[in-house]
């Protein structure tokens, strides 16, 4: 005799009705056949495109991505800069230009003799005869700076004992009203004379006693 398990079938009777039908469970609609759908036979790399709808430059420019911004002043900028450039070489050549004109000019100009004025025995020259001026001419120039000299230096010390800035302003004095002294390199004549002068008045006041001694 077999085993009789939990789970044995019940009798069902041969005039047995069922009841209602199960509920119809839900298809997905991945599953659902949905009409024709057309399979492309070429990858879409390899399909020709027709030419797309015209993008006016206003509209393109505006749907252009840019992943920095970029000032609008920069294009400009550079634009601006090209004249100051152009001004600079310009500028550079005028520059060159004055300066090879002002060499020309110091060329051109007197040179000072070898030596020292006063000592033409020595190595030295006559400063009138160098000059090669009017005698009288020669006197009113001297004159003036022997004025200049007593006004704004100290006689009783040598030319080298003088400080540089008042040689450079008795030196302008003169040129400025003798134009002549301008045709010299370094204006050198109204050198030697102030020179002259203050080797003549140092000298006579290291001969006077102290007590007389003055500017």
């Amino acid at each position: 005799m077999p085993a009789q398990t939990s789970a044995s079938l019940a009798e069902i009777s041969p005039f047995y009705e069922p009841g209602a039908p199960p509920p119809t469970l839900p298809i997905l609609i991945a599953q659902t056949e949905v009409g024709n759908i057309d399979i492309p036979t070429k990858l879409l790399a390899t399909e020709e495109i027709g030419p797309g709808p015209t993008v006016s430059r206003s509209n393109r420019s505006k749907a252009r991505f840019a992943p920095y911004s970029k000032p609008s002043s920069t294009r400009l900028h550079s634009n601006q800069s090209l004249p100051q450039l152009e001004d600079e070489s310009e500028l550079s050549s005028l520059s060159s230009d004055s300066s090879e004109e002002s060499d020309d000019d110091v060329s051109q100009l007197i040179p000072k003799p070898e030596g020292e004025a006063g000592r033409p025995g020595r190595g030295g020259y006559n400063l009138e005869r160098a000059l090669k001026w009017d005698h009288k001419q020669y006197q009113r120039v001297k004159k003036f700076i022997k004025k200049l000299v007593r006004e704004n230096l100290d006689t009783a010390q040598s030319f080298s004992s003088q400080e540089s800035s008042l040689i450079r302003k008795v030196e302008g004095l003169a040129a400025e009203k003798y134009k002549e002294l301008h045709l010299y390199t370094n204006l050198w004549p109204a050198t030697d004379m102030i020179r002259l002068e203050l080797k003549y008045t140092s000298s006579r006041t290291r001969s006077l006693p102290l007590g007389n001694r003055r500017r």
